[in-house]
């Protein structure tokens, strides 16, 4: 849960504080043991079910349900079940995934995730973090290697899958930010360990800025941002 987006309270003026979130996909697929990784995506499925009656004329109406096998998740760590507790006392929401059938940690409390007013102002924001996602996808960061991993169901090591879903992680994370209108995403991560292969890497960064003026800063360069903003 290293990754947090900020945003100005509707209605608040300058100096009068702001609302943090945290990702749902971050806490859901992150808290995933790095070594378990490889190992529940091969036998992971999503949830389906299929209902049909038999209408007034004879006719069969079916349904087709395809959704997240949450109750599969592995659970989280006690230590981070702890910290998402005490983000919750703290105020923090988690912002919604809209991947269709993948996991969810049920262990999020329902008054944390954000609700959405209308479907209209869900399509909304899915389209605006599809848009996103899609544009770091082409910069063969984000969920480039899970895809090529996912089609090709050639997962490779361990290490190779728990990596390529890190790298989901961070560009799912950034694209809801983007899609929730945030002000700041909020990260120590620089992309060190993955190189030009991570989304957070500096050239990485200043293109997904210069096309959706994200603004990426770590804790210490907020917390003096908003020291400068108090003055």
């Amino acid at each position: 849960m290293g990754r947090l987006s900020t945003r100005r309270a509707a209605g608040r003026r300058r100096g009068t504080g702001a609302r943090a979130y945290l990702c749902e996909i971050a806490i859901s697929l992150e808290s995933i043991q790095k070594s378990a990784r490889r190992k529940f995506f091969e036998n992971y499925n999503p949830s389906f079910n299929f209902t049909a009656e038999v209408g007034p004329d004879g006719g069969i109406d079916g349904c087709f349900q395809m959704g997240p096998n949450n109750a599969s998740h592995p659970g989280l760590a006690p230590i981070l079940s702890e910290k998402l507790l005490k983000a919750r006392e703290l105020g923090f929401k988690v912002i919604r995934m809209t991947n269709i059938g993948t996991v969810r940690s049920p262990e999020i409390p329902e008054d944390m995730l954000l609700t959405v007013e209308s479907t209209d102002a869900y399509w909304v924001y899915a389209e605006r973090l599809s848009n996103c996602s899609e544009f770091i996808k082409n910069l063969s960061c984000g969920y480039h290697d899970y895809e090529i991993i996912k089609q090709s169901r050639q997962p490779g090591s361990p290490r190779t899958l728990a990596r390529a879903v890190a790298e989901w992680v961070d560009g799912d994370a950034l694209s809801a930010h983007y899609a929730f209108n945030s002000d700041v995403f909020c990260t120590n991560d620089r992309g060190s360990s993955a190189g030009a292969s991570s989304i957070f890497h500096p050239n990485n960064l200043a293109k997904l800025k210069k096309q959706f003026s994200i603004v990426v800063l770590s804790p210490d360069e907020l917390s003096s941002a908003v020291i400068d903003e108090e003055r």
